[in-house]
């Protein structure tokens, strides 16, 4: 064993059983072991029971598992995932696995195994959810910190999605059956003549923006997020489309005042009916999947944000030229979105983010969400330049420009 990396213990519990410890950490528990696993599969029944297919991540010293095994029926399988081989082999050693290694009903895929990261997409596929042994993938060592941090992104949208599942069920639902327009009508009847899109998300620099919008307002297009109308519409910068993604009632508050306007409003298909009902002007529903209802079978990236379809539809759109402003997934001047007051305050729970002018800038796990899945929409449209006039975060595959500067060098 190699504990350079890190500091590995094995200690007998008084349950006469094996605690874990890495780097002063325990894995299981100090005495009871087995009576933690019982608490864990417990609290994770909803994933176990009457289940055809479950995944899990952490097998350790097994001490969960066999307390999972214990409680489905023989044509359930288990998909066990691990990349620690280090402490796999310790448990190896202590033959801990030998009752799971012979049950037929689990498969063990380990670290060491190329396809692992291909297996554990291929099995996610077939469940609702998975079951994740925390204190394993806290232990894990730094080169895997790309593997933590994407269960920890799953596991979020796993918790919204949940919070939000039966509004957005019901949403989907009267929006069909109100047989709005998709957005294949969008895209057939816009014309981009030729111009820059600019993407008017909510994040504090888009003020600095708003008057070159404005000045130069005939020369580019410009596709707002539904919570920045309000702004944009006072400050006379009327959009060309807006974009609704949320579930909620509180969506409505967006467009509220506004009703009337003559402007596309394009909304996901699970999004907030009460927005969507009450506004009067042309709307077209769009759809992040495939599926019966998606006739025209046009797929819109949702992401975490109202940003990336708000994106997407305008790469679908045509655009090649796409400038973010007010895309800054972090705290700029201490406020949050745009139109705020200074209202944040320093708190230890932030996360630091390189900034455009190379700084490091305060922000939150949910808005790194954020920027991940926006730098992966850029990186798979790698025939669109995108231009980053916001003053928050780095943003990967844009060039970093005021739109004042992009605009006036195209118009020369």
């Amino acid at each position: 064993m190699n504990n350079n990396k890190r500091k590995i213990e094995i200690i007998k519990s008084k349950d006469n059983n094996y605690a874990l410890k890495v780097d002063n950490k325990f894995v299981y528990s100090r005495f009871y072991p087995t009576r933690d696993a019982e608490k864990f599969i417990e609290s994770n029944k909803e994933l176990i029971l009457n289940k055809k297919y479950i995944v899990m991540y952490g097998l350790g010293f097994g001490y969960h598992v066999k307390e999972l095994l214990k409680r489905i029926p023989s044509d359930s399988r288990v998909f066990l995932f691990d990349l620690d081989v280090e402490i796999h082999d310790i448990a190896k050693k202590y033959n801990l696995l030998e009752d799971i290694k012979k049950d037929s009903r689990g498969k063990i895929i380990l670290g060491n195994n190329k396809n692992f990261y291909n297996e554990f997409m291929d099995k996610v596929s077939l469940v609702d959810d998975i079951i994740v042994y925390e204190p394993l993938l806290k232990v894990l060592e730094d080169e895997y910190n790309d593997f933590r941090q994407a269960i920890k992104s799953y596991k979020i949208a796993k918790i919204n999605l949940e919070r939000f599942e039966p509004i957005m069920k019901e949403n989907e639902e009267i929006n069909i059956k109100n047989n709005y327009n998709t957005i294949g009508e969008f895209f057939k009847t816009f014309e981009l003549e030729n111009k820059p899109i600019v993407i008017a998300s909510a994040g504090p620099s888009l003020e600095k923006d708003l008057n070159i919008m404005k000045e130069k307002r005939e020369h580019i297009k410009i596709f707002a997020v539904g919570r920045i109308l309000d702004i944009l519409m006072k400050n006379r910068i009327k959009p060309d489309i807006i974009t609704i993604l949320d579930a909620g009632e509180v969506v409505y508050n967006q467009i509220k005042g506004y009703e009337d306007l003559d402007i596309p409003l394009c909304f996901l298909s699970t999004g907030s009916r009460w927005a969507v009902q009450a506004y009067k002007g042309p709307k077209y529903m769009f759809f992040n999947k495939e599926c019966s209802f998606n006739k025209e079978n046009i797929v819109i990236e949702t992401g975490k944000t109202v940003a990336a379809p708000t994106i997407d539809l305008a790469i679908k759109a045509g655009g090649k030229n796409i400038i973010l402003c007010g895309q800054d997934m972090a705290f700029v001047d201490d406020k949050s979105h745009a139109g705020d007051d200074k209202n944040i305050e320093q708190s230890s729970s932030y996360k630091k983010v390189l900034g455009v002018d190379g700084n490091y800038l305060n922000t939150t796990s949910g808005m790194l969400e954020f920027k991940k899945g926006i730098e992966r929409l850029i990186e798979n449209n790698k025939n669109v330049e995108f231009i980053n006039s916001s003053k928050g975060a780095k943003i990967k595959g844009t060039v970093d420009m005021d739109l004042r500067n992009f605009i006036e060098g195209m118009v020369k």
